[in-house]
């Protein structure tokens, strides 16, 4: 069959009518809008038809497409029309129809970026200004936080409006992303304290989080990693989360928002925990091992607090750092020596 030729005018009019006038979906149009302006200024003065019809035996050059934009294309006319849609490729001053997409590495077309509206942005942009703190602006990105907040809850608002859901979003979001790593900890504790400070309604969801602490210690398993590796990789995902608490509780206590009392008693707490499994040698020996590791990380990082462990906790610590493994099935050699470390730690302080 012979080409028909098009005038590329008729291609523009049918691209810019628009779906209404086509089986074609909208994402589609957009698609060949983008590829009849980049036919017009490869062509140039030469001719100015689309050819429809076979497909020639030489194609060179052509018109490329990211990655992106193929899918979507690809999967838009497969939904849509039940079959795949026709595309372009140029040789020389024509244009033919094939039946694939050349793929190439150079990308030459974005697809559009979806932007959120009302409580959904204004949220996203929270997010947003807390995953960029670093040390060097975390000034800047909290003056920012308090002025999309004030814009959110501004202190004129009738009390006929509730807000509660809105408020419920913005604690979790933020105490996720302040608390969420140790690195940059000691930043994002003072960004937090001062939200707290300035809206104190943030604070009940701290209060929260403090004391689902201790608990969450009842809900480390030893899993084999041979046999159950999602398990054992969900459950390092949620130790390390738990590690990052703690930094973000102490750094709290440093400047006030927690009680430091409330750390050290948490620390003592945790520590007569391993006293007694250890004391008493607790039947499932690697199970009881798994969590007392895992506590004694976490009295590691407790003890650096303000007031430190209590005379009875230094006691505890000095008991647990001269135990043998040998001599104790629940207590690994990794956590002797992490209160080896802890006591060392005090005697270069003196």
């Amino acid at each position: 069959m012979n080409p028909n030729p098009i005038p590329l005018s008729v291609f523009h009019e049918v691209v810019r009518r628009g779906p209404s006038t086509s089986i074609l979906p909208p994402s589609v149009f957009g698609l060949l809008a983008q590829l009849a302006k980049e036919l017009t200024d490869h062509m140039g003065s030469g001719s100015n038809t689309v050819m429809v019809g076979s497909r020639p035996s030489t194609v060179q050059p052509q018109i490329r497409i990211s990655h992106m934009a193929r899918k979507q294309l690809t999967s838009n006319s497969s939904t849509n029309m039940n079959r795949r849609g026709p595309t372009l490729t140029s040789v020389g001053p024509h244009v033919h129809t094939t039946t694939a997409i050349t793929s190439t590495s150079t990308p030459m077309m974005t697809l559009p970026v979806t932007h959120k509206c009302g409580i959904d942005g204004q949220v996203d942009q929270i997010r947003l200004c807390l995953n960029k703190l670093s040390d060097k602006n975390y000034r800047d990105m909290q003056a920012r936080i308090c002025s999309i907040m004030d814009q959110l809850f501004p202190s004129d608002v009738s009390d006929e409006f509730d807000l509660t859901i809105e408020k419920d979003r913005i604690k979790q979001s933020t105490y996720d992303i302040c608390s969420h790593t140790k690195f940059f900890s000691q930043y994002y504790s003072q960004v937090y304290v001062s939200l707290c400070q300035r809206y104190s309604w943030l604070q009940s969801y701290l209060d929260i989080q403090f004391d689902a602490y201790v608990p969450s210690f009842e809900r480390i398993q030893n899993i084999n990693s041979d046999t159950h590796y999602d398990l054992f990789c969900e459950m390092n995902k949620r130790n390390e989360q738990r590690k990052a608490n703690a930094t973000f509780f102490v750094h709290l206590s440093e400047q006030g928002l927690i009680d430091p009392l409330r750390i050290q008693q948490v620390a003592d707490a945790l520590l007569q925990q391993t006293m007694d499994h250890v004391m008493y040698q607790e039947a499932d020996s690697d199970h009881w091992r798994t969590r007392l590791d895992e506590i004694s990380e976490h009295v590691s990082i407790l003890v650096q607090g303000p007031l430190g462990l209590s005379t009875q906790g230094k006691e505890q610590v000095h008991v647990l750092a001269w135990m043998k493994a040998k001599e104790c099935r629940c207590l690994s050699s990794k956590a002797i020596f992490k209160y080896m470390a802890i006591e060392d730690s005090w005697s270069e302080s003196e």
